[in-house]
């Protein structure tokens, strides 16, 4: 994360503030919000001198609450290039421009992407620059489009021929940040489907408005007429609502993050499962009672697919785990499985050559069945939603997995 070694005004500096203070309150021995405090009494040019230690980041917005961060990279070609008729200008074709990585940071947690999306940087004076909607999350925020390649997409008794009808696909998006795993997922799915359409849902108001104007929101809800939503709403309010009026989707997903929690899940000796203390950062607690998966599980259509984003310690997996497992279970859900980030994955946490297995992100995957039926995996559907060098740790993770009943 970084600011320009270069004209930094004391207005910009002064704006920084919140990123700087989630940089420096460790540093500080200080809480955020008193490092925020502090920063407020330095003095712009000594501000400006911690700004030289982010070289190479443009800070495109911050407030004391968040930033939007980005880096230029290498170019690359697009794997998608053709214009089309809902999304024309999201899609960019190949050397148009500079190509950069834009990146959602909360200045609580810095170090925690919450949304990355690919820019293309036009050349032209006064041309804005291309959000690319088409091109895989970077990180491990990909492992969640996952979801989309195990649900039923078809109708029953329809055959699986070229050309063979495809019913309505309903996506639920728990937790939006910038919208790019939705995005991404309406973005590469509309063509093959025509009638997909996807809600998100973010509580945050701010997020909401950094999504729309700096991550290719607002153009894409307008050009989808209708089919693109996103809802400044409690997650938790929507999905109860949603299940009160009989809907459901075909596809799930959970990515919400409330600051973590830690508890004592026993010793073994009088009962307790044995795991000891458990931490976990996501999914939140409130998120976890019986109440709430159940409206999770009941949110899910037949056939339908949920992934559930999970940052925790060993135990904490294991905790959140076997939650959804029993929820699962009594739904009707086929067997579920916790996939790990690819080894080879820079995600937000630390590098990852100081990550165990058991220590990278993993997102938690299931299926409801239809009656005794199986669901083997998408792989065409898989081709279309990673990246090339994180394929076969994806198709590995999945192959051979027949999602009969838990």
């Amino acid at each position: 994360m970084a600011a320009a070694k270069s004209g930094l005004s004391q207005k910009k500096v002064s704006s920084w503030r919140g990123l700087l203070a989630g940089a420096l309150h460790e540093k500080l021995g200080q809480s955020f919000d008193k490092a925020y405090e502090t920063l407020g009494d330095v003095p712009a040019d000594v501000l400006r001198e911690f700004a030289q230690d982010f070289p190479g980041t443009m800070v495109v917005y911050s407030s004391k609450d968040m930033s939007v961060l980005q880096t230029t990279t290498t170019p690359v070609a697009l794997d998608h290039t053709a214009e089309r008729a809902d999304v024309t200008t999201l899609t960019t074709p190949a050397g148009t421009g500079k190509y950069a990585e834009r990146s959602l940071v909360f200045n609580r947690s810095i170090d925690l992407k919450q949304s990355s999306v690919h820019v293309t940087l036009m050349t032209s004076a006064g041309a804005a620059s291309l959000v690319q909607l088409d091109r895989p999350p970077e990180g491990a925020l990909e492992g969640l489009s996952l979801v989309a390649s195990l649900c039923d997409k078809q109708k029953e008794g329809e055959g699986e021929g070229e050309g063979a009808p495809h019913r309505k696909l309903k996506v639920l998006v728990l937790g939006g940040g910038g919208c790019s795993v939705p995005s991404f997922l309406y973005t590469t799915l509309k063509p093959d489907y025509p009638g997909l359409e996807v809600d998100v849902v973010e509580l945050n108001r701010e997020v909401c408005a950094v999504a729309r104007k700096y991550f290719g929101v607002a153009e894409l809800e307008e050009r989808s007429r209708g089919a693109f939503r996103l809802h400044q709403q409690d997650a938790l309010v929507y999905l109860r609502d949603m299940v009160r009026r009989g809907e459901s989707v075909d596809m799930l997903v959970v990515d919400v993050e409330d600051g973590g929690f830690s508890l004592d899940a026993g010793g073994g000796g009088d009962g307790g499962s044995g795991k000891g203390v458990v931490e976990v950062q996501a999914p939140p607690q409130w998120l976890l009672s019986e109440d709430a998966l159940a409206s999770l599980a009941a949110a899910v259509c037949p056939g339908g697919s949920i992934a559930v984003n999970t940052l925790a310690s060993p135990a904490g997996y294991e905790h959140v785990a076997a939650k959804l497992d029993r929820v699962c279970k009594a739904h009707n859900f086929g067997y579920s499985v916790c996939l790990p980030t690819p080894p080879a994955d820079a995600h937000a946490h630390a590098a990852t050559e100081t990550k165990t297995e058991t220590e990278r992100q993993r997102f938690y995957v299931s299926v409801k069945l239809k009656g005794v039926r199986k669901f083997a995996l998408d792989e065409a559907v898989v081709e279309k939603l990673v990246r090339p060098d994180t394929r076969a740790h994806w198709l590995e993770a999945l192959r051979g997995r027949h999602w009969y009943k838990l």
